[in-house]
């Protein structure tokens, strides 16, 4: 039986070794697409293509059935014979007799899923194998990048998770269910944090947490202490809410964000510690407060990762490996998009959907820092807006949840229109929020120890972010 040229269904064999198959699940698999209506649409949600089969001739088999199936026409013997003969494979293929003989495989559709997936396993295994010589033959070349080599090494095996990880559409009836599940743990939650708490109560009290699946803007001009609020967040959630967090900076090292993480919690100043000026009570400090909270393995500092390619291969190994539930990449201005495109804002657009396809992937909060445009500087009361997003207006359509931070001290406001003091004070403001309202919320801010925190009064009124805002509004855009 001859082969087409471009045929990459099987790969050669080498070392003598036979590639993975699953001969007998592949019959099954076709067999019950012939046989029954629904096994069709089933095999064809987990099933990626035609290359996952071993056998050619079933490959072409399984082609002349999805073409049936994407043109509404019905699956049976008589229906795939024909479309075989009209593309001319069907002697390839084995026949009318072939395909007659196959339909005798099984009786029903009973286990049609579990023998897809011994179908798609040594589908994978075989491709592991034939990318593996690939790049091993690359790493042989003296002339060949190492570091292109390992890229593309993490974007292939990327696809392959991906490939495995096809998720196949709910019922209404299953996802009702499941919603109402997590209506029920909300009521039974009196501190009514749904997701991961950031540890600031009025920020909290508007996000209920940082939830699941969502794409977090944290942005801000330079100076109002974006990485000091990451550091926060990633603290607390790890303190408080118990979860483990990966945290990508492109900017600082990972001993820099360290000494930051110990300032804030033993409120030492951070040039200190550089400086290890400390008397003795104060490394005595160090090792009583930070060997309790932020000495642990739950915080992963990642100071390496480029590319956006390297940040998701690493960040899905974190969740595998390490049970991380939360991602902060500090910032996304830095990260590279993984193919050049024709401008920045393109690159930075490519760079933001990438972002919220991996907290969607991953169905855990990610939380991007960015920086804002100098157009804020040129505005009488510096407060930031929706369009001073730098780059690119992507970052704003791709977000869940975009927050800016404002320091009127910085701008040398010190004191509002009431007499209030606005010293060592950040307004947090919920610019957009697309399941919850658009509020600001002001917290205590010490960039001497890089901390921010609830003001000593306790949780102020939470204000709106602009004169429009509507207290029973869900923005939904």
């Amino acid at each position: 039986m001859k082969t087409p040229a471009n045929d990459k269904i099987r790969p050669v064999i080498s070392g003598g070794h036979v590639p993975p198959q699953a001969l007998d699940a592949e019959e099954c698999v076709l067999a019950q697409m012939l046989l029954e209506k629904h096994a069709v649409s089933h095999v064809l949600s987990i099933i990626p293509s035609e290359q996952a089969f071993f056998i050619y001739r079933h490959s072409l088999i399984f082609q002349a059935i999805r073409t049936l199936s994407e043109k509404g026409e019905p699956v049976d013997i008589i229906t795939v014979t024909a479309e075989l003969r009209s593309s001319g494979n069907l002697e390839h293929a084995g026949g009318a007799h072939g395909i007659t003989l196959l339909s005798t495989k099984v009786n029903s559709a009973v286990n049609i899923e579990y023998h897809c997936r011994i179908v798609l396993e040594a589908f994978i295994k075989r491709v592991i194998i034939t990318t593996s010589q690939i790049n091993l033959e690359s790493a042989y070349d003296s002339r060949t990048d190492p570091f292109e080599i390992l890229v593309k090494c993490q974007n292939q095996l990327v696809k392959l998770q991906e490939v495995l990880q096809r998720k196949k559409a709910v019922t209404g009836k299953e996802l009702f269910n499941m919603t109402m599940k997590k209506i029920n743990d909300a009521k039974d939650n009196h501190s009514h944090i749904t997701g991961i708490p950031s540890g600031l109560t009025d920020v909290d009290t508007i996000t209920a947490g940082w939830q699941d699946s969502d794409l977090i803007i944290l942005a801000a001009r330079p100076g109002m202490g974006k990485t000091t609020a990451a550091m926060k967040f990633l603290r607390n959630a790890v303190v408080i809410g118990k979860r483990a967090v990966g945290f990508f900076s492109l900017e600082m090292s990972k001993e820099q964000l360290m000494t930051k993480l110990i300032a804030a919690e033993t409120k030492i100043s951070a040039a200190s510690l550089r400086k290890g000026d400390l008397q003795e009570h104060e490394w005595a400090t160090i090792h009583h407060k930070c060997g309790s909270t932020i000495f642990t393995d739950n915080i992963l500092i990642d100071d390496s990762a480029i590319t956006l390619q390297e940040i998701r291969a690493k960040a899905i190994t974190m969740a595998a490996k390490n049970g991380v539930r939360m991602i902060i990449v500090d910032y996304l201005q830095l990260v590279q998009a993984d193919i050049k495109k024709g401008n920045r804002e393109q690159e930075i657009a490519s760079i933001s959907i990438g972002l919220k396809r991996l907290a969607k992937e991953l169905n855990m909060p990610v939380i991007a820092l960015s920086q804002l445009s100098r157009q804020v500087e040129n505005r009488p009361d510096k407060r930031p807006m929706l369009s001073d997003l730098r780059e690119s207006g992507s970052i704003e359509q791709d977000a869940d949840v975009v927050i800016f931070l404002y320091r009127p001290e910085y701008y040398k406001i010190t004191e509002a229109e009431d007499g209030t003091s606005l010293v060592n004070t950040c307004d947090v403001i919920f610019a957009k929020h697309r399941n919850g309202a658009l509020l600001t919320a002001t917290v205590g801010c010490d960039m001497m120890h890089s901390d921010m925190h609830d003001l000593p009064d306790g949780p102020e009124d939470i204000t709106p972010s602009s004169d429009n805002y509507n207290p029973y509004l869900i923005t939904d855009e």
